[in-house]
């Protein structure tokens, strides 16, 4: 009996001896691989695969030194930039205490705490603590992938592409708190910005990467679009954002359009069946894939735009190539008459209706490719060789401003048609990073079968169990 006890005292300390073995070098084995899962929604502790792109394309060693302190801040820092060192062996990283080593801190000029420099190939760029930590309409944003990025871009690049908005029709004024965070976002991703009062300058700056006309309410001058069809025709650049206007008919705009190969119908779109909080002008448009809209439709981030016009193309045989972006359902119309409330006649356009578009147009001498390839490649994604992105046009500017950029899906849309018109792919969704607080975006059916659901069919099923026990217990 005594040997028995203590073979199986011997069987179970030898169990346990092997047990702790295996967690030795289960732990042994895991430290020397950085495997991690980020199950956040907005991927807050991973680095974004534009991100992971543009550091498998550096030539060249980039050094960043973080002049930060223990603390909850700093910490988020570290977090981020460790990722960094992971993800490439060309980028090396040091931390630096400022409070301790103030001559270092000195001799790089860094004045706060959290501050980045960024060294590559001979040049720097010192990231302050308020490019990292920038407060938006609900929190403080940490945008400091987007900021350490773009840093890596720009001093790998001599070029900083320039974007023009135009002045003078009405339009957002760049300067106005409407605008603030689409100027803060588009100069936090490298971008300059200027004013363009076509009219008084006459003529285009040779600068000018990006013309954006957001929301023009009186016409152009004849004399100014020619100068802006003269632009297109020497490679530029064109992002419209051109919503129904009542009572102006806007020719010279649309003639602009015409020569894009689209038509501006005069219009606002009701869509019934795809609204935001009931309201059929308040649009919720289906995408369609494309490189601008490929990752909105992997991450399910609705656009969601306020009083629209639709286009439509002028014709096939054209120079240029018309894709629809955002398309209203098959129950939506184009309200051609501005007085009372909206409702569908014959004068009324039918759905579906393109409410943004991007246009592109073959490089001349281009090889033409096969029906096969065409199919298999994304929208938008052609070679640069074979296909110029000429201009994306958007039937509304309403969701560039104010609180309409709480929805995530309006930014990211319009930075993404910016990165794409300017050919710059890999900055496409690098956006800042933060605890999203994502609203129920229902269209009307959806949001008629929730209140059915909770008022109604849950409650009834509750006192139904009740009536089945209280039947069954009578007669126990």
């Amino acid at each position: 009996m005594l040997g028995q006890r203590w073979q199986r005292k011997s069987q179970v300390l030898l169990h346990l001896l092997a047990f702790l073995g295996i967690l030795v070098v289960i732990n042994v084995l895991t430290a020397k691989v950085s495997w991690r899962y980020d199950a956040t929604a907005s991927s807050l502790y991973s680095l974004s695969e534009q991100t992971k792109k543009v550091l498998a394309d550096l030539n060249t060693p980039v050094t960043i030194t973080a002049f930060i302190r223990d603390d909850m801040e700093g910490e988020q820092v570290r977090d981020l930039l460790r990722q960094y060192s992971r993800a490439s062996r060309k980028i090396s990283v040091t931390f630096v205490d400022p409070m301790r080593f103030t001559s270092t801190a000195r001799r790089h000029n860094v004045e706060r705490l959290n501050t980045i420099l960024v060294e590559a190939g001979g040049r720097k760029k010192l990231i302050e603590p308020t490019d990292l930590f920038v407060a938006a309409a609900r929190e403080i944003e940490f945008r400091g992938e987007q900021a350490i990025t773009q840093a890596i871009i720009q001093l790998s690049s001599d070029v900083t592409p320039r974007i023009y908005f135009t002045q003078g029709h009405g339009e957002l004024i760049l300067t106005s708190g409407d605008l603030w965070r689409v100027v803060s976002h588009l100069k936090g991703e490298g971008y300059s910005l200027g004013v363009l009062e076509i009219g008084a300058l006459g003529t285009i700056p040779e600068d000018a990467a990006l013309i954006v006309a957001a929301g023009p309410r009186r016409d152009l001058l004849p004399g100014e679009r020619e100068l802006l069809v003269s632009y297109v025709r020497r490679g530029g650049k064109l992002l419209l954002l051109l919503g129904p206007v009542p009572g102006e008919e806007l020719k010279e705009w649309k003639a602009l359009l015409g020569s894009l190969g689209l038509v501006a119908h005069d219009d606002v779109v009701v869509d019934p069946e795809r609204a935001f909080f009931l309201d059929p002008m308040a649009v919720m448009p289906q995408m369609h894939l494309h490189s601008i809209t490929k990752d909105l439709l992997k991450r399910r981030l609705p656009v969601v735009m306020s009083v629209t016009r639709s286009f439509g193309e002028v014709g096939p045989g054209g120079d240029f190539t018309v894709t629809s972006l955002l398309v209203t359902s098959e129950a939506s119309w184009g309200e051609t008459s501005f007085t009372g409330s909206p409702r569908r006649d014959e004068a009324d356009l039918a759905g579906p209706l393109t409410v943004a578009v991007a246009i592109t147009r073959p490089v001349p001498g281009a090889p033409k490719r096969s029906l096969e390839d065409l199919k298999t490649e994304v929208p938008g994604s052609a070679p640069l060789t074979e296909q110029q992105r000429v201009a994306v046009v958007v039937g509304n500017f309403q969701f560039i401003r104010g609180d309409a950029l709480d929805f995530p899906g309006n930014m990211d849309f319009f930075m993404n048609a910016v990165s794409w018109l300017l050919e710059r792919d890999n900055l496409i969704s690098i956006r800042p990073k933060f605890k999203e607080v994502r609203p129920a975006s229902l269209t009307p059916p959806q949001a008629v079968r929730v209140f059915y659901g909770t008022v109604a069919v849950m409650p009834s099923l509750v006192a139904a169990a009740g009536v089945a026990v209280w039947w069954r217990r009578r007669w126990l």
